[in-house]
């Protein structure tokens, strides 16, 4: 089987060693693309330093979108059809695109079922874990006056 991405003509937005981003233009107008140089199936077999850098990178593609685009929101999705890869979709309030899918109802039984084995993996030697605080020793840092992607973000609708 040949892979789409690997075969086709891509309109390159960025390259390096490891992984190339190119424009799709299919979903919306920023909708972008992410993926390794070298083919790989799943995200398993994406080496540990490449992967961290396939999803900086798609991070980053988002925030270029969400700023050049004025965007409202973004989607990042990771795919693994025909190759490994992040979709970043930039969106708009109203846009019309549905990514809804309608949830699976499990009956009484089968959700109690599912709750008692994800609990019983929790447990060592059949004792509950201890209950310990997480500490977090980070001091957030704080940047008056300055135009930052990060802080618009909070504003943004979801």
């Amino acid at each position: 089987m040949t892979c789409n991405l690997c075969d086709e003509k891509q309109v390159l937005l960025y390259e390096d060693e490891h992984i190339v981003i190119s424009h799709a233009g299919e979903t919306s107008r920023g909708h972008t693309r992410v993926f390794t140089k070298k083919h790989v199936d799943h995200v398993e077999d994406i080496p540990d330093d490449i992967f961290e850098h396939l999803f900086f990178s798609g991070s980053y593609a988002a925030a270029i979108l969400f700023e050049l685009l004025s965007a409202h929101g973004t989607n990042i999705i990771l795919r693994e059809k025909d190759h490994a890869r992040i979709e970043v979709i930039e969106r708009k309030q109203d846009d019309g695109l549905n990514f809804q899918w309608k949830p699976k109802t499990l009956s009484a039984a089968d959700m109690d079922d599912s709750q008692k084995k994800i609990k019983d993996a929790f447990m060592i030697g059949g004792e509950k874990k201890e209950d310990r605080p997480v500490e977090i020793d980070v001091k957030p840092e704080v940047v008056k006056g300055v135009d930052n992607y990060r802080i618009k973000n909070l504003d943004r609708i979801p």
